[in-house]
């Protein structure tokens, strides 16, 4: 038999020079949902595998990543933009309001959408600037945490992008916390945006903590909190100009 898609000889189940399965099946609405669940609704899939060992042993899948195993989890990169793509679909299903779900961590006196001061026009120019170009400021943040990560864990023997890919995962996960706030914010009324920060902030303590198991308890501890405060900060202030820019740009 030959393969469909590089014309190699196939003896198995799948294509030795390309991956090709050997026998395709027509596209059917029994295929197409047999595909959707086996990709991402079985609970032995890519997909659930790498949201489980993301939660639980984080270091264990990314020590996998990192050492070839790409079939197992899904890519760093690809779970980053996986996490922003379905937030922003979830959040259009359920009719979330993202500029008032986020809004609402900091928002004091006036209700969203009620009359507001000039700081709080401020703030909400600041929040539309940050979900407009979300995805692009997900990814753009990367090379500052990892730069500051490379330095704090450099005998770690991980590079620079490898670092990055690390801070994919960290960033990544958090998103079906804000999935689920969102969800509650729009039909309940109940907002946990404040806590988004300081859990995505443990979290990423975690990460390291599960990870970089080369140095001892306390060193880990004392490194992944200096990574976090250094990265926050110095994006905080990048943010705040851009931010401030934008906002200017914008004035009638």
């Amino acid at each position: 038999m030959k393969c469909v898609n590089c014309s190699a000889e196939i003896e198995a189940q799948f294509c030795p020079h390309c991956g090709q399965p050997a026998n395709v099946k027509r596209i059917t609405f029994r295929q197409v949902f047999d595909d959707v669940q086996a990709k991402f609704l079985g609970l032995d899939n890519q997909f659930m595998r790498t949201v489980k060992h993301a939660t639980i042993r984080p270091g264990e899948m990314l020590q996998a990543v990192l050492t070839g195993n790409r079939r197992r989890y899904i890519g760093a990169g690809a779970y980053l933009f996986l996490m922003l793509s379905l937030m922003v679909l979830l959040f259009d299903i359920f009719n979330v309001d993202a500029k008032a779900f986020f809004s609402s961590a900091y928002t004091i006196g006036a209700t969203y959408g009620e009359e507001r001061t000039p700081q709080q026009e401020f703030s909400d120019k600041i929040m539309s600037f940050v979900i407009e170009y979300m995805r692009l400021i997900a990814f753009l943040m990367l090379p500052i945490y990892a730069l500051f990560s490379r330095f704090i864990f450099r005998k770690s023997g991980l590079n620079f992008m490898e670092h990055i890919a690390l801070f994919c995962y960290i960033h990544a996960h958090p998103f079906w916390l804000s999935i689920l706030g969102g969800i509650l914010f729009s039909n309940l009324g109940i907002s946990i945006a404040g806590w988004l920060f300081p859990i995505s902030t443990v979290y990423g303590v975690w990460f390291f903590m599960d990870y970089f198991r080369m140095y001892t308890v306390g060193k880990r501890l004392l490194k992944s909190i200096l990574v976090q405060i250094y990265s926050g900060v110095t994006l905080g202030l990048l943010a705040g100009v851009a931010a401030v820019i934008y906002v200017i740009s914008t004035q009638p």
